[in-house]
Formats: structure tokens, C-alpha cells, sequence
């Protein structure tokens, strides 16, 4: 089965993405399973916006285990196609001060190293901040451009104007195949 990982820094929208992804899907329901750092497993059924409740928030590293979801897929004229969409706890530059929070940072780091696709999340809304582009996004954007396949999820697009989405946005189209979207107003995905 194909294996889709959502990665990026904290409160990208990683999270929002995965349950919007798994809609667009044509997921109604979604039976994830939460895989945690101590080895456990837990499977539960969700409602999109139900799934959004509990695994949604503004909350850095809000998301402590990596979330999987099946979805099936089908192309005109072609069999259809099962992925495994997979949400990660987010990383960081540097060293997280946190022990916890480091350790959760293994299952992503884990998770890299099976996964088929690397989905990128990026905020380009930036909120009022300069825009990098530096530590972790520049380290999976190398990972995703000799590892394996990649594409980067322009996020929050609905929160930048101007001038400043331009060059923000040329950047990013720069760094690799470049998916603009809002997870907030699923802009940008088909439903």
C-alpha cells in the first residue's frame, strides 16, 4: 500500500489537512489508528468534523502519535488505488527543549523512512513574520528531492496578501512541486 506522510513544523496544518485530504477522499468516516511512541495502537471511527474536534488545535505539538487512515481512490479507466495517509507529530529547528516532545518527534523521524510521498505542510501565512525557509523545511525539501517523492503544501494561503504572497510563493515553486491551499477553507483540494 502506498504510503503518504503529512510532515512539517508545528501549527502548519498538518492535522486539518490529513482529516480534509481523507474527505476529499471521499471518506465519510474515518477509521484511524493512533500509533503511540510506547508501542501502542488505538483504532477508532470518526466523523470528519468530530475528527476535527479532537485532533485539531491551535496548540503547538498538539499531535502526539502518528495518525493513519485508508482511503481508496479510483482513476478513469484504472483499478482502484489503496493509500495509507499518515498524519506526524510536528518537528522543529534544533533541539526541542521538551524530552517528551523530542521522542515524539522519533515517530515522524520513523515514519520518513517508510513512507512513499512526503507532503510538506508549510504555513505561508507567517503571521506578520519574515517567511524561512531554513532548518527542518530545508532539510525535507532536500530529503524529498533525492529520497523519495515530494510535494510541498503551500498552506494558509488564505492568510497572505500581496506582494509578500508573491515572493513567498515563487520561493516555495522554487523548492519543488508546489500544492497552494487553505486546509481551513478547503480551498484548493476537491471535494
Amino acid at each position: 500500500m502506498y504510503r503518504a506522510l503529512l510532515v512539517g513544523k508545528a501549527n502548519t496544518g498538518k492535522s486539518l489537512l490529513f482529516i480534509n485530504l481523507a474527505q476529499a477522499f471521499g471518506c465519510q468516516r474515518l477509521t484511524i489508528l493512533s500509533s503511540s511512541i510506547h508501542g501502542s495502537s488505538k483504532k477508532a471511527i470518526f466523523s470528519p468534523s468530530l475528527a476535527r474536534r479532537h485532533f485539531v488545535s491551535s496548540e503547538p505539538y498538539h499531535t502526539k502519535t502518528l495518525l493513519e487512515t485508508r482511503v481508496t481512490f479510483f482513476s478513469e479507466g484504472k483499478q482502484p488505488k489503496r493509500l495509507l495517509l499518515i498524519d506526524s507529530p510536528s518537528l522543529c529547528n534544533g533541539v526541542h527543549p521538551n524530552p517528551y516532545t523530542r521522542k515524539i518527534m522519533l515517530l515522524t523521524l520513523q515514519a520518513l523512512k517508510e513512507a512513499d510521498l512526503l507532503i510538506h505542510v508549510v504555513d505561508v501565512s507567517a503571521r506578520g513574520k519574515p517567511f524561512f525557509w531554513e532548518g527542518v523545511d530545508e532539510r525535507l525539501s532536500l530529503y524529498g528531492r533525492f529520497g523519495i517523492r515530494y510535494v510541498i503544501a503551500a498552506n494558509k494561503i488564505d492568510l497572505v496578501a500581496g506582494k509578500e504572497v508573491l515572493s513567498r510563493l515563487s520561493f516555495l515553486e522554487r523548492q519543488g512541486q508546489v500544492v497552494f491551499l487553505s486546509a481551513l477553507k478547503k480551498e484548493g483540494l476537491k471535494y
